[in-house]
């Protein structure tokens, strides 16, 4: 059943309502067409409706590069499928670096908060949208990984020995790819966060990986943690325990920035990343905001849209409509309208 039908059709579109009612779901779907993967959940589960099967979104996508397509996606918690032109696109790694978006939420916060997971998972999504090498090496690496992972509860040392071997070629591809992409990010990173911040306050970022070198250095580290891995059934060192940290004035920003410090360093990082997928894509990607610019104070929006090229898409929600200022580049849209655009039961999308 069709729940929402929503059309930005290339405009800057500001979607209010209040908590609960679909706003996040609908940004979380348009970022699906992109990376395939939500910005919120690593779970698919957590993107179908309580008590259905499957979900669906059905996207038109257009850029200026190729022109407009139809793509069809089906999740199920098995995993998903993908249908580009009513056609099943023969490898997930087709789509990437053809649509790419840049979503901000106010979860971002965790960006430096938070676990190093959440952390990895910034980066990959960010190379599993412009990166093609990087998004197959992430999944090769994945499945090595879990192989790995179940032997060592289940399997003989041959065996976990044998999943080695594919592990730490994509192991060594993972690890080179997120330090390339850290290393790109960083002077973006800085240009946009002075534009927000106050004269002297610097940022870096340094990426921070469990085990670095090629294929070698890990199938060294595999061998020698095999035994201690079997003990704890659980694998012990590679790019799964990888994190990047960011510094204010050399000093680590989850220990020593304020919170609009915090805000301001999370919002410079996902301009960074849009510019980088511009960058490797040549497409400027739209942008999904996700209720922040509401929260965010005069000076950093003002630099939100400086950081902005004037003919960047921007999809953003919020439970409040926001100062008439903000509104100057926005066509402005309840919620409920969406809902009832399409017949059928009111829910969430």
């Amino acid at each position: 059943m069709t729940l929402a039908e929503f059309s930005p059709k290339g405009e800057c579109v500001f979607v209010v309502g209040g908590n609960g009612r679909g706003k996040t779901s609908l940004l979380e779907a348009l970022g699906l067409a992109s990376a395939l993967r939500s910005f919120r959940t690593g779970e698919a589960r957590a993107m179908i409706r309580h008590g259905a099967k499957a979900a669906r979104v059905a996207v038109r996508l257009e850029q200026e590069k190729e022109g407009a397509v139809e793509l069809d996606l089906t999740l199920r918690p098995g995993g998903k499928s993908v249908l580009l032109e009513g056609n099943p696109l023969p490898r997930l790694s087709d789509l990437v670096g053809r649509y790419p978006t840049t979503a901000l939420s106010s979860q971002d916060l965790q960006l430096v908060r938070g676990s190093p997971s959440l952390r990895r998972r910034f980066l990959d999504m960010m190379l599993a949208e412009a990166d093609r090498d990087a998004f197959e090496a992430l999944r090769r690496f994945g499945r090595a990984l879990a192989g790995r992972s179940r032997l060592l509860k289940t399997g003989t040392p041959a065996e976990i020995a044998a999943f080695e071997e594919p592990l730490s070629v994509a192991a060594a591809e993972v690890v080179a790819a997120r330090r390339r992409a850290v290393a790109d990010l960083a002077p973006e990173l800085v240009a946009q966060y002075a534009r927000m911040a106050p004269a002297g306050e610097t940022v870096e970022i340094a990426y921070k990986p469990d085990v670095e070198g090629d294929a070698e250095v890990f199938r060294s580290r595999y061998t020698k943690a095999r035994e201690r891995d079997i003990a704890r059934g659980a694998c012990t060192c590679g790019p799964q325990l990888d994190d990047f940290e960011l510094s204010l004035c050399g000093k680590p920003a989850r220990d020593y920035a304020s919170e609009g410090q915090q805000r301001g360093l999370v919002l410079a990082l996902r301009l960074a990343e849009a510019a980088w997928l511009l960058e490797k894509t040549g497409i400027r990607p739209a942008i999904l905001a996700d209720d922040i610019l509401g929260e965010l104070d005069p000076s950093r929006r003002a630099a939100f849209w400086e950081g902005l090229a004037p003919d960047s898409q921007v999809i953003a929600t919020g439970t409040v409509t926001p100062p008439v200022g903000a509104l100057e580049r926005f066509r402005l849209l309840d919620i409920e309208t969406i809902l009832r655009q399409t017949p059928g039961e009111k829910e969430t999308p």
